[in-house]
């Protein structure tokens, strides 16, 4: 991280805060300097909304809050996890269906199409999946009614 940048990440728990000297911030400078400038703004934002004590806080408590930010970066939710939280939540535009209805010009009812979210995508995926499985069955029954006979010989 660079040394202005803490400065001005300093500055803004200042604000919340109150004021330390140039002195001081050397000293969380010297602590400080092995995270990044996001980790660092991540840092300050967590610092400001959830610190329940009036008075500026140490370079042992802005480290383990930055050692928990970059832990979590690291390891995060696995695809498991991830995918259980995106299904949870409902789309605003089907509502969870999956489908959307369209108003066309020239029809006199709207269409049926699947939604952009990810309950539509998953239902465009399986009614894809639904017609290629068909489409490949119908060609095995047309193949073996049009097999040529074959003719036994002894």
């Amino acid at each position: 991280m660079t040394k202005d940048a803490l400065l001005e990440a300093l500055d803004k728990l200042a604000v919340h805060f109150g004021a330390v000297s140039m002195a001081q911030k050397e000293d969380y400078y010297s602590h400080l300097r092995g995270y990044t400038d996001a980790e660092m703004a991540t840092a300050v934002f967590t610092l400001v909304d959830s610190r329940k004590w009036k008075s500026y806080p140490l370079p042992s408590e802005i480290r383990t809050v930055l050692d928990k930010i970059r832990f979590d970066a690291r390891i995060g939710p696995t695809d498991a996890e991830r995918d259980a939280y995106y299904d949870g939540l409902t789309c605003s535009a089907c509502n969870g269906t999956g489908f959307i209805v369209v108003e066309k010009e020239g029809w006199p009812s709207g269409v049926v199409e699947f939604c952009q979210c990810r309950v539509g995508k998953k239902r465009e995926d399986g009614i894809r999946a639904y017609r290629e499985r068909k489409r490949m069955r119908q060609q095995v029954d047309y193949e073996r009614r049009h097999e040529p006979e074959q003719e036994e010989r002894f």
